[in-house]
């Protein structure tokens, strides 16, 4: 775990030590950190917001906790681009738990400030966690006006690996869906075509004309939703009508203009969520990814939101097999309807196994009582 931007301070008088003068003199003596962990009492400069008692996970271990940070801040958490605090907002405080639980398991006594605000909770944490998830590939700032892509760590990750980043993925932006008529997983992305009030900050260059806005505005419909107790206006056209209008608007210019929105948004695909269906395939689950609607917002930014859905009964059940939602209502869920399919569900474990997804020594985990 990298610490070459943190101090390190052990012993009762505060000794500082810089954390890429340590990463040195472990490499000269062959040393790791386990080995000098009950000496070090903090990182970070400021013991009353660094990490006491830190821990320092190797191997399988550590990289299964990095992907589960990664899948939860690439998401619903983001590091704050001018203090470098990693900040994270939820709705439901029971996955706010696991995330503070999560950062313990994975940190140490982290510090953590968690406060509500109208209906959501926020959580910030140590600029020394912010820095790590620097280093582990998530940018400082909003992460919807930059690319993103799926770090190298996950990609080149055992199965383990790549089993524990889906995990986090339906708690954090998806939904686990089970009616009498639909069975499907399903989560969301956003590409941002222009940033409007944000484009000077993030030398961000649009990529609408103006044009294709004012089209968006003439044809779509205005809604309006409260984010954070602050109404947020805007309008949308969904993809389906768009592709409508392409050979339905009322005149030749407007269908031009349709068609260009139309490549213009299959042309900025979303390459997060474009690498995670791929890791799906990776783990034999199928699924389909499509843009399904453009938005235009009252201070200029415009988006376009992207779903990936998985919903073949034998896909569903190797999903919520290898990688079932790791907390909260949705992994209860997954468990109930997994309990009513019980001669496929022992069939497809069986065959996970034979497949080398599973090992031998795993167990039906929507059998056992337990509850993360």
């Amino acid at each position: 775990m990298a610490l070459c931007k943190h101090s390190i301070s052990h012993g009762t008088h505060r000794h500082y030590i810089l954390g890429e003068s340590l990463h040195f003199l472990l490499d000269a003596t062959n040393t790791t950190f386990t080995d000098i962990q009950p000496q070090i009492q903090h990182i970070g400069r400021n013991p009353r917001y660094g990490i006491h008692n830190p821990q320092f996970p190797e191997g399988e271990k550590r990289d299964e906790l990095r992907a589960r940070l990664l899948a939860i801040y690439l998401s619903d958490g983001h590091v704050n681009r001018k203090s470098a605090t990693p900040e994270y907002a939820e709705k439901e405080k029971d996955r706010v738990e696991y995330v503070v639980n999560l950062l313990k398991e994975t940190f140490g006594d982290a510090h953590v400030n968690l406060k509500s605000r109208g209906n959501v909770y926020k959580l910030n944490s140590t600029t020394v966690l912010g820095r790590q998830l620097e280093n582990w590939g998530v940018r400082k700032g909003a992460k919807h006006l930059q690319s993103f892509e799926l770090p190298s760590s996950i990609w080149n990750g055992s199965i383990r690996v790549k089993r524990a980043y889906i995990e986090e993925l339906i708690p954090e932006e998806g939904s686990f869906i089970h009616t009498e008529k639909t069975l499907s997983f399903a989560w969301r992305r956003i590409v941002v075509l222009d940033a409007g009030s944000k484009n000077k900050e993030y030398n961000f260059e649009p990529k609408i004309s103006q044009q294709q806005k004012d089209f968006i505005l003439r044809y779509g419909e205005e809604t309006s939703q409260k984010i954070n107790s602050e109404e947020i206006e805007r309008t949308r056209l969904r993809m389906r009508e768009l592709q409508e209008l392409v050979n339905k608007a009322a005149n030749i210019h407007d269908r031009i203009i349709a068609a260009q929105l139309v490549e213009l948004i299959e042309g900025n695909r979303c390459k997060l969520i474009d690498d995670e269906g791929s890791l799906l395939e990776s783990l034999g689950i199928n699924r389909s990814c499509y843009s399904e609607l453009i938005r235009v917002f009252k201070n200029g930014r415009v988006s376009t939101s992207w779903v990936t859905v998985v919903n073949g009964q034998d896909d569903i059940l190797r999903w919520s097999i290898l990688a079932p939602p790791s907390s909260g209502r949705k992994r209860v869920a997954v468990r109930n309807w997994l309990n009513t399919q019980e001669e496929k569900a022992d069939s497809m474990f069986e065959r996970l196994k034979r497949e080398g997804f599973i090992e031998e020594s795993e167990r039906k985990w929507w059998k056992s009582n337990e509850n993360r």
